[in-house]
């Protein structure tokens, strides 16, 4: 059971908090929480969750170096003297000239000195403040966390400096930090507000330093994610080259990791070239059989994002986005649109673009789930993408009803409707059976359950009431939107 929330969006953003530990914690106590999360959220099945986890923990280290090499410039216990971190992908926080005459990588400034000039930032001081920490940054120039007061400032106000802008001080922090901490999810954020910064020199800079692979590759996806959605696939193309030596020479396994982003943005591509490329990367993924058995759901993907790709570019489905309504005859763009999304982008990039979906799903759930023949008509493998799409956002969400019927009056009022439908045809009761869910608060699954109880219930063909909801993930979908939006 994981001691944090559901929703990625609810986790606390102090990484004390999000790990569990107490202010002052040990390296082994950090530890030991990291070590616990990281079993719940495994990178393969959770790698969001996972990532946040990891630079929670990667941040307390840094944390944690800071409070010893303060010790030892204030004459308190030695950094020698200290626990050792064992972790050996975790760098040192300097990345400057060691022959540089005002580097102090053993200190840190004054925190009286650093907070002084920090408070002139709320008092309207912005200018002031930024200059006293970007003379502190001078002279200290391995402290990360200067960076970041020095980002938040100029965001602020970028009349602070006519030959900086804030995402320099970013790159500087990741630098120091080995592409590590709180400065990798405020640049990620950076690429979400502005996909431009992927074509930035300073991006492509940060992945040709030497790191561990496993970090070049989380830089590298949040950069493809936003060059992707601004159709520049050659960045992609370019930092494969780039990045196979020190990945595929780390880890096959990160590397294949790689292939598979690379073709979650390269797939949707109209482009002929970019297809080819796809195809030929796809190809490398279907070569690397010797990864089947520890990787068999994301070779599984792979089968699905090449269907889904090629019925994306088919001239079958109007992709024009903006049409939101609800016509049986015809599946609406924006579900294409959402099809997509959710291999291009991250859960929470996707949520702001679903919600408008979600609602319009939610007032007219009879239409929706009639739309959704529609389109298993047409295709299957996008019919139930779509529909994972909706019960991965129910699954973040509180939503109401129950698996079981517990009261015997739920279960009479189950029990009447399901006589109400005997010896039908699943096909032609699924819209009457997501009407009485919606109204009676009881969940699909629960229906079938009564359903295997009651004597003499079938349905034409002999079908099994029980499997065809199981197998029936667009009624399990919509049901979960209406009853939790």
């Amino acid at each position: 059971m994981s001691p944090l929330p559901d929703r990625l969006a609810d986790w606390p953003t102090d990484p004390y908090q999000l790990l569990g530990v107490p202010h002052g914690a040990d390296l082994s106590t950090v530890r030991r929480a990291y070590n616990k999360l990281i079993r719940i959220y495994r990178p393969d099945h959770a790698p969001d969750e996972f990532r946040r986890v990891r630079d929670a923990y990667e941040w307390l280290l840094e944390a944690i170096r800071r409070d010893e090499w303060y010790r030892k410039a204030t004459g308190g216990v030695a950094a020698s003297d200290a626990e050792e971190s064992d972790d050996s992908d975790i760098e040192s926080a300097a990345d400057v000239d060691a022959n540089s005459p005002t580097m102090r990588v053993d200190s840190a400034p004054a925190e009286d000195e650093l907070d002084a000039a920090w408070r002139m930032a709320t008092t309207d001081d912005v200018a002031v403040a930024y200059r006293r920490i970007s003379d502190l940054h001078g002279r200290f120039p391995s402290q990360s966390a200067l960076c970041l007061r020095l980002y938040w400032l100029l965001r602020i106000d970028p009349a602070c400096d006519a030959r900086r802008v804030p995402v320099d001080w970013l790159a500087t922090a990741l630098r120091l930090t080995g592409l590590a901490g709180p400065a990798l999810e405020l640049y990620r954020r950076e690429l979400r507000l502005d996909p431009n910064e992927a074509l930035a020199q300073r991006c492509a800079n940060l992945l040709d330093r030497q790191g561990p692979a496993a970090r070049l590759c989380d830089l590298a996806e949040a950069r493809w994610r936003a060059a992707g959605s601004i159709g520049r696939h050659d960045v992609i193309l370019a930092d494969l080259a780039r990045l196979h030596e020190p990945v595929h020479g780390e880890s096959e396994e990160l590397w294949f990791r790689l292939l598979v982003s690379a073709c979650n943005q390269l797939a949707w591509s109209s482009d002929l070239a970019i297809r080819r490329e796809f195809a030929v990367r796809s190809r490398e993924i279907e070569e690397m059989t010797h990864l089947h058995n520890t990787l068999r759901a994301q070779f599984d993907r792979m089968d699905t994002l090449r269907e889904l790709a090629a019925a994306w570019r088919s001239s079958d489905f109007d992709r024009t986005f903006g049409s939101w309504s609800l016509d049986e005859n015809r599946v609406p763009s924006s579900w294409w649109q959402m099809i997509k999304l959710s291999w291009t982008t991250s859960f929470e990039e996707l949520r702001a673009d679903l919600l408008p979906v979600l609602a319009q799903i939610a007032r007219q759930p009879a239409e929706a789930l009639k739309v959704f023949g529609l389109l298993r008509e047409r295709n299957s493998v996008a019919a139930n993408c779509f529909a994972q799409v909706l019960l991965d956002f129910a699954g973040r969400q509180e939503t109401p009803g129950d698996d079981s019927v517990r009261t015997p009056a739920a279960r009479q009022e189950a029990e009447n409707w399901l006589w109400t439908v005997n010896a039908a045809s699943y096909s032609l009761v699924r819209v009457g059976l997501l009407s009485f869910c919606v109204g009676s608060g009881i969940r699909p699954q629960a229906v079938a359950e009564v359903a295997e109880e009651v004597p003499m219930f079938f349905l034409k063909n002999n079908e099994s009431f029980a499997h065809k909801v199981q197998e029936d993930a667009p009624l399990r979908a919509v049901y979960a939107v209406a009853m939790g939006f």
